[in-house]
C-alpha cells in the first residue's frame, strides 16, 4: 500500500482513502 501518498491527502483521492479507511474500520471490527 501506499503510506506516504496517504500523507498527501489528495482532493481527488481524499474520498477514496475514505473509503478504504472505512472499510478497513469495519473489516476490521467485524472479521476480526
Amino acid at each position: 500500500m501506499t503510506e506516504p501518498d496517504k500523507v498527501r491527502t489528495r482532493p481527488t483521492h481524499n474520498w477514496r482513502i475514505r473509503r478504504f479507511n472505512f472499510y478497513r474500520m469495519h473489516a476490521n471490527g467485524t472479521l476480526q
